[in-house]
């Protein structure tokens, strides 16, 4: 089923990819928690790929649309969503995204 969620088209009969850090355990990129933001060069930038689990649905004067997804990982990594963390259609975009938030963070704190 395909479905609009932050201004993007996603698939739930497609694989999406969260951005993660592997250390030695792979570790979600939380977004909320800015001060956790590094440099991608920094550490070994790894996306995993998932499949979405459950929608949010929200619902307003007759209106319904999705506000947020969720995916259950394969190893038990609980409920990754959407707003709180960086998926992509592919690693490359994911991974993009990233940066993207980095520079943003890194021109706002030299403001």
């Amino acid at each position: 089923m395909k479905f609009f969620c932050n201004g993007r088209e996603w698939d739930t009969d497609a694989p999406v990819y969260v951005l993660g850090f592997c250390i030695k355990n792979w570790f979600a990129v939380d977004t909320r928690r800015k001060d956790n933001l590094h440099s991608p060069k920094m550490f070994g930038v790894v996306c995993r790929k998932e499949r979405i689990s459950n929608l949010k649905i929200a619902y307003k004067a007759g209106r319904s649309w999705v506000e947020d997804f969720f995916v259950t990982s394969k190893d038990g990594y609980g409920h990754l969503n959407c707003c709180d963390h960086i998926f992509g259609k592919s690693p490359k975009e994911a991974k993009r995204l990233y940066e993207e938030l980095f520079q943003k963070m890194l021109s706002e704190a030299n403001e």
